[in-house]
C-alpha cells in the first residue's frame, strides 16, 4: 500500500551517553529533529496534571496535527504510564488511598483519551501494547485502517519511557524516553507531493537492536528504507 507520510514529530530525552553504543549513534543523528516539549496549549488546570509520558504524546500530536483535525488514532506503548501505575502500586502496598484522576490517567488508553477531549476529536481510537513489538502494530492497524477507501489519514503515536528503578532489572531493551507521532495519509496529492512510501508486509525476521520507534523516525528523516519485525516501509 502507497501513502505519505504527511507529518512526523519525534521527541527523546537526551540522556548522558549510554553503555549502548547503537543507541548513542541513534540519539545523535536524530539530535537536530528533536522537538521540545510544550504543551502551553492545554488549558493550566487541566496541565497541571499531566505526567512526563503525557507531555510527549501531547506534545507530538501537536506538533503534526497542530489545527486539531479530525483524524483516527492509533496509540501504541509497551508499558504505558508505567511510573504512574508504579506509584499507585506503592500508594496500595502502603495502604494509602489512591487518586482517582491518578487512577483514571493510569490506564493504557488514558493519554490517547486526553488527547481527543481537548482536541474535541471523535474519531475512532485505538490503544495497542505489544511488547516490544508495539509500534510494528501501530503500523499494521494503520495498515489495515488505510485500507477502508472512507479513511484516508491516520494519526500513528508510539511513546515509550524508561522503567522505573523497581523494574530495571527486567529491561530488555535499551532505555530512554521517547514518543514518535506521524500522519499517514492516501491521499494522491499528498503522495505525490510529499515523502510517498510503500508499507508492505515484511518476514517477520528483522528486528533493531534499538528502540524500534526511534529506528522507524531516523528511516523516516533521511527517507530510507526500513525492515521491523514485520513489516517493510521503503520509498518508491
Amino acid at each position: 500500500m502507497k501513502c505519505a507520510v504527511e507529518k512526523l514529530a519525534v521527541y527523546a530525552a537526551q540522556p548522558a551517553l549510554t553503555e549502548n553504543i547503537e543507541l548513542n549513534k541513534l540519539l545523535d543523528a536524530l539530535a537536530s529533529e528533536f522537538i521540545a516539549l510544550d504543551v502551553s496549549w492545554v488549558k493550566p488546570i487541566q496541565r497541571r496534571r499531566l505526567s512526563a509520558f503525557a507531555k510527549m504524546i501531547l506534545s507530538c500530536a501537536h506538533k503534526v496535527n497542530p489545527d486539531a483535525q479530525p483524524l483516527p488514532i492509533i496509540f501504541s506503548s509497551r508499558h504505558g504510564d508505567l511510573h504512574k501505575t508504579s506509584d499507585l502500586l506503592a500508594q496500595l502496598q502502603a495502604h494509602e488511598p489512591l487518586s482517582p484522576t491518578q487512577f483514571g490517567l493510569s490506564v493504557h488508553n488514558a493519554v490517547a483519551g486526553l488527547l481527543s477531549i481537548l482536541t474535541n476529536n471523535k474519531a475512532p481510537i485505538v490503544a495497542l501494547a505489544s511488547g516490544n513489538n508495539s509500534i510494528n502494530s501501530a503500523l499494521c492497524e494503520a495498515y489495515i485502517q488505510l485500507q477502508d477507501p472512507e479513511v484516508e489519514r491516520v494519526m500513528v503515536i508510539h511513546a515509550d519511557q524508561t522503567l522505573p528503578e523497581l523494574y530495571q532489572e527486567f529491561a530488555d531493551e535499551p532505555q530512554v524516553d521517547h514518543c514518535l507521532a506521524l500522519v499517514l495519509s492516501t491521499n494522491s496529492e499528498a503522495i505525490n507531493n510529499g515523502a510517498a512510501v510503500r508499507l508492505e508486509q515484511g518476514d517477520g525476521t528483522t528486528k533493531p537492536t534499538v528502540a524500534a520507534a526511534l529506528s522507524l523516525a531516523l528511516a523516516l528523516h533521511e527517507q530510507k528504507s526500513i525492515e521491523l519485525s514485520g513489516w517493510r516501509l521503503h520509498y518508491d
